[in-house]
């Protein structure tokens, strides 16, 4: 084995995996296609291994001075064990775009927000600037109700048209309304019963401004 694919390919073969399967082990996305194409590359050495590939590699028992150098000792490696994935819904706006598997061990934040289920929300409202801008995108979680004061995102459907709202909200001493508070001073600050809250057709709760993905 001269090659860094060459070695590359027998660790697939170790952990059992076809192409395409290796490639999303390593992180390049669900779609089979996809990763058979960026493995394809990489074991042809057409594309270099990431440091997030290695730092996979290296964690699943390969020795890196072996697989880049050719030099120590190649070990037996057993078949990977089922590592966890959070899924990640990607909405531009309003819009539903794309829904992807994302290993959590590559995004803490993930594991933070307790859920699962996370949806990553291009803002396209000037509503809360300058604390989230327009065209930024915020890791959110998706309740049934506001529990919490925090800053949310609201998504319903108004003559036919998805749309999208994000707001702080506090909630009243009634516990049955809550203060709706704009960072933006264009915006008029006003108060929302629970109730009407509630018909909205999606109800997110924003934990951070997205750092770790770039998709949509």
């Amino acid at each position: 084995m001269r090659s860094i694919g060459e070695r590359l390919d027998w660790v697939r073969e170790q952990k059992k995996m076809s192409l395409e399967k290796f490639g999303q082990y390593l992180g390049y996305g669900q779609a089979k296609t996809a990763a058979r194409q960026v493995m394809s590359r990489i074991l042809n050495n057409h594309r270099n291994l990431t440091l997030e590939d290695l730092s996979k590699l290296q964690s699943g028992g390969v020795d890196l001075n072996w697989l880049i150098n050719g030099v120590g000792e190649i070990k037996e490696l057993g078949e990977e064990s089922q590592e966890k994935f959070a899924t990640y819904h990607f909405y531009d706006g309003a819009e539903h775009v794309e829904t992807l598997k994302i290993p959590e061990f590559k995004y803490p934040e993930i594991i933070n927000m307790q859920s699962d289920e996370i949806l990553a929300v291009r803002i396209k409202t000037e509503m809360m600037s300058p604390t989230i801008k327009v065209n930024e995108t915020v890791n959110a979680v998706k309740v049934d109700s506001i529990k919490h004061d925090g800053i949310y995102i609201l998504i319903d459907e108004i003559d036919g048209e998805e749309v999208m709202s994000v707001r702080r909200f506090f909630i009243n001493l009634d516990r049955s309304s809550y203060q709706v508070i704009h960072d933006n001073p264009s915006y008029p600050d006003t108060e929302i019963s629970k109730e009407t809250l509630e018909k909205n057709r999606l109800i997110l709760r924003v934990f951070s401004i997205m750092q770790t993905i770039v998709k949509i």
